[in-house]
């Protein structure tokens, strides 16, 4: 049986676009690549490129790839949209979430920005322009990103980051959106790009803007550009779970141990992100999972995490202890 392309209608509703001011096209002398992955999305292809080309800024091209879909119409929706701006190639080996990102920008050539959009969302009229705009107005900054809108399941209306990005708390918590953040060139060149091992948990994004930051460029948040952020059952940010963000954290803490350790202190990182998750899954008997845990983490920090280990159980042996003597206490008495 033939694979059918699905019925629109019975997709979530997208939400009512806001449309561009005016219908002026302006000279635009920095040039902006838009990298695209699409995997079994798509039907919303068509829709995300459209918010691309409606952009008020009009010095961009971008790359739309096909990772490999296995839903057989994926990729043939992606080939008939081609144009002059937007090259569409389809990849015979599925790549994953980070190394497709790497494939992009290798296939855009030069530009002076770069920005990642996910294919079943789409952008606000101006969003490129405000993003540029930011970048050229503070040479010191690396990265520049928006508010995202979320649209689709119980999470509509809702709005992130509501804050400013908090350089002390960089390493705790990640206030950067994945999708829609646009990186300088010069500054994606210091890093090491995106990595292969952040494929499966995700934060391959949040690892790439710990690299720009670490090279010494700032961050730069633009309220005012609006990314739409399409949030479904297959949605990525839908699948994230205490188990994969102690992934993501584990990994983080591997490529990241310097700043760590000048910031937060490896022993507090592991208190806050990776001990519990550790100790819950032993609580609950699954001791594969935990073992995998473990050894990772005894890879990357081994004094740190034994030093935490056996003052956990030694609490705990020392709660049974005086458990003990005051029974004994009691008995006596």
């Amino acid at each position: 049986m033939k694979n059918r392309r699905p019925d629109r209608r019975r997709m979530n509703h997208d939400p009512v676009r806001p449309k561009p001011k005016g219908s002026f096209k302006k000279t635009h002398t920095s040039s902006v690549g838009v990298v695209v992955p699409c995997f079994n999305q798509g039907l919303f292809a068509e829709d995300c490129l459209a918010s691309i080309n409606n952009q008020t800024y009009s010095n961009w091209r971008a790359v739309l790839l096909d990772d490999a879909s296995t839903d057989g119409f994926s990729g043939k929706i992606c080939e008939t949209l081609a144009t002059e701006k937007v090259s569409v190639t389809r990849l015979n080996q599925n790549l994953g979430r980070s190394l497709i990102r790497n494939e992009g920008v290798n296939r855009l050539g030069p530009v002076d920005f770069i920005l990642n959009v996910d294919c079943d969302d789409f952008l606000s009229p101006n969003y490129i322009e405000e993003l540029v705009i930011a970048l050229n107005n503070n040479p010191d900054a690396g990265l520049a990103y928006g508010q995202l809108h979320y649209f689709g399941c119980d999470t509509e209306g809702k709005k992130w980051p509501d804050r400013q990005f908090a350089p002390d708390r960089m390493y705790i918590e990640n206030i950067i959106p994945g999708p829609g953040t646009m990186i300088r060139s010069r500054a994606l060149a210091q890093t090491a790009m995106w990595r292969g091992d952040f494929t499966g948990p995700g934060g391959e994004d949040y690892d790439i803007w710990l690299q720009v930051i670490e090279a010494g460029w700032k961050p730069i948040w633009r309220r005012e550009a609006v990314y739409f952020y399409r949030q479904h059952n297959e949605s990525f940010l839908a699948q994230s779970n205490a188990g994969t963000q102690v992934d993501v954290a584990l990994r983080i803490l591997r490529h990241h141990k310097k700043g760590i350790t000048r910031t937060v202190g490896i022993e507090s990182y592991l208190e806050k992100l990776i001990m519990p998750e550790l100790l819950q899954t032993i609580r609950m008997g699954r001791f594969k999972r935990a073992s995998g845990l473990l050894s990772y983490l005894l890879r990357i920090s081994p004094l740190s995490a034994a030093k935490l280990i056996v003052r956990y159980y030694l609490r705990r042996l020392m709660k049974v202890v005086s458990l003990i003597l005051k029974g004994r206490s009691r008995e006596s008495s």
